[in-house]
C-alpha cells in the first residue's frame, strides 16, 4: 500500500510538474503572439502614418504649385499681353505680323497654363469651399454616358485642410466610377449630423462581389480608406455584381480653431 501511495505521489509530482511547464511554455507562446501582433500594429500605424503624409504633402505640393501657376505665371503673361497691346496704339499703319503671333502664343500658353493649375488643384476649393467645390467637379463628370447629381445640405465652410483631403478622396471616388463602374448615373449626398460630416457616392454600375472588395487595388479603396481612418473617420462599401455600387463616408467636421492631427 506504501508503494502505491509512493507512486501516486510521485506521478502527481510529475503531472502537475508537466502541466505547470505546460502552462508556463502556453503563456510564453501567448506573450510572444501578443507582442507580435502589438509590433503588427505599430508597423501598420507607421505605415499608414508615412503612407497620409506622403499623400498629405503631395496635396501640398500641388496646392503650390497650383497657385505659382495661377496667381504668378499667369499674371506675367497677361502683364506681357498688355503691354503688346499698349505698344500697338503706338504704331503707326499696318501692326508687324510678329505682334500678333506673338499675343496669340501667349493667349494659348494663359489658356494652357489657365487648365493646369485647375487640373492640379481646384481653385473653387480655395476660394469658395468644399460644397461649391464638389458642384463643379459633379459637372465636370456628367457627360452623356454619365449623370452625376450632387445634393448638399452645408452652407458652412471648414477647415481647408480637411476640405482639400475630402476634396481629393471624392474625386477619386469619382474617377473609379467613371473608370471601372459602367455607370450611367452616380450620385454624391453631403450633409452634417451631429458634428460629422456624412458623404454617400452612389452609382447604378456593375458593381462588384463583396469577397472581392479587398482585392479591389486598382480602385485605390485601401489608399482611401487609410486616409479617412487618419481623419478619424469611417468608410463603408456595399456592393454586388449588378446591383451598383454604395460608399459611405462619415469624418468628424474639423472646425477652424481645431489642429487637424493629419498634417
Amino acid at each position: 500500500d506504501l508503494i502505491i501511495v509512493i507512486c501516486l505521489f510521485l506521478w502527481g509530482v510529475v503531472y502537475n510538474k508537466r502541466l505547470k511547464d505546460r502552462n508556463n511554455a502556453l503563456r510564453t507562446s501567448e506573450e510572444k503572439l501578443k507582442k507580435k501582433n502589438e509590433e503588427g500594429q505599430l508597423e501598420q500605424q507607421k505605415f499608414s502614418k508615412i503612407a497620409n503624409s506622403t499623400i498629405d504633402q503631395k496635396e501640398v505640393e500641388r496646392k503650390i504649385i497650383a497657385q505659382t501657376l495661377h496667381d504668378s505665371i499667369s499674371a506675367l503673361l497677361s502683364s506681357a499681353n498688355l503691354h503688346l497691346t499698349a505698344s500697338r496704339s503706338y504704331l503707326k499703319g499696318e501692326v508687324p505680323e510678329e505682334i500678333i503671333k506673338t499675343q496669340q502664343i501667349i493667349e494659348e500658353a494663359s489658356g494652357k497654363i489657365s487648365d493646369l493649375s485647375h487640373g492640379l488643384f481646384s481653385v473653387i476649393l480655395l476660394n469658395f469651399g468644399l460644397n461649391k467645390a464638389i458642384q463643379d467637379l459633379a459637372e465636370k463628370y456628367s457627360n452623356s454616358k454619365l449623370e452625376v447629381i450632387y445634393a448638399s445640405s452645408i452652407e458652412v465652410r471648414y477647415l481647408q485642410a480637411f476640405e482639400i483631403k475630402l476634396y481629393h478622396i471624392i474625386e477619386e471616388l469619382l474617377e473609379n466610377v467613371r473608370m471601372h463602374s459602367d455607370a450611367s448615373s452616380a450620385m454624391i449626398v453631403i450633409r452634417e449630423i451631429d458634428s460629422n460630416l456624412e458623404i454617400k457616392i452612389s452609382d447604378d454600375g456593375k458593381g462588384f462581389e463583396k469577397e472581392k472588395i479587398e482585392e479591389k487595388e486598382g480602385l485605390g479603396l485601401s489608399q482611401i480608406n487609410l486616409r479617412i481612418k487618419s481623419m478619424q473617420g469611417l468608410m463603408t462599401i456595399t456592393s454586388g455584381k449588378d446591383s451598383g455600387t454604395v460608399i459611405h463616408i462619415s469624418v468628424p467636421v474639423m472646425k477652424e480653431y481645431e489642429i487637424p492631427t493629419f498634417l
